[in-house]
């Protein structure tokens, strides 16, 4: 167990993670995961103020540089603030490098695709994507059959 003088300790005391839920910063143990640790020490030694300004500032930048994004409703769109997320989520170099193979295959996959749809169009000819599918949706570009791709 944590100290009494430990500032993290003080700083998660209370803090409950609900059952059945999955939480990035505290593992199963009811300890901070090691990759938040450094993290919170730095963050645990921040007067209330200290943070408040930060976050402030943070939101002041956004505001500043026009960051913003569009909700779209029935009535219309709306600009709305971005929803910043003072506090960062903190991935082990591990954990990155899987997440980041998952995301450089997907994007792979969908390059593949495209370029099948506007060339070869095997993916509807076999029935793996169907035609109603494809030529219903508003953003198939028909001129663009035959176009191959950079």
């Amino acid at each position: 167990m944590a100290s009494e003088h430990d500032p993290v300790a003080a700083l998660i005391r209370g803090y409950r993670v609900p059952p059945g839920v999955s939480d990035e910063m505290i593992g199963a143990d009811g300890q901070p995961r090691p990759v938040w640790r450094p993290f919170l020490q730095r963050f645990a030694r921040l007067s209330a103020e200290d943070i408040a300004r930060r976050f402030n500032r943070g939101d002041r930048y956004l505001r500043d540089a026009g960051v913003f994004f569009r909700h779209y409703r029935e009535e219309g769109s709306t600009e709305r603030d971005w929803p910043l997320s003072h506090v960062p989520v903190l991935l082990a170099e591990a954990e990155w490098k899987q997440i980041s193979a998952g995301l450089r295959q997907r994007a792979d996959l969908l390059e593949r695709v495209v370029a099948d749809l506007y060339g070869p169009g095997d993916l509807v000819r076999r029935g793996m994507l169907p035609t109603e599918l494809v030529a219903g949706n508003p953003a198939w570009l028909r001129p663009m059959v035959g176009i191959n791709p950079p």
